[in-house]
């Protein structure tokens, strides 16, 4: 919906925007891309997603 409202009034004021100078709008989307498929993951089948994030925490205590 809002790529057609960007597209039928391209000069309407857009009050909220993301990102500032720069690359920072990318880099928040990016991240936020990482960020999801990242939370797929934890609830992909065959396992479950507790078990997944307490392995995953444990052996980071390990590497320390």
């Amino acid at each position: 919906m809002f790529v057609l409202l960007r597209r039928r009034e391209p000069q309407l004021v857009r009050p909220y925007r993301i990102g500032g100078r720069g690359h920072g709008g990318t880099a928040n989307g990016v991240l936020s891309v990482v960020l999801c498929l990242g939370l797929a993951a934890l609830h992909l089948p065959g396992e479950d997603a507790e078990h997944r994030l307490v392995r995953a925490v444990e052996s980071r205590k390990h590497e320390r």
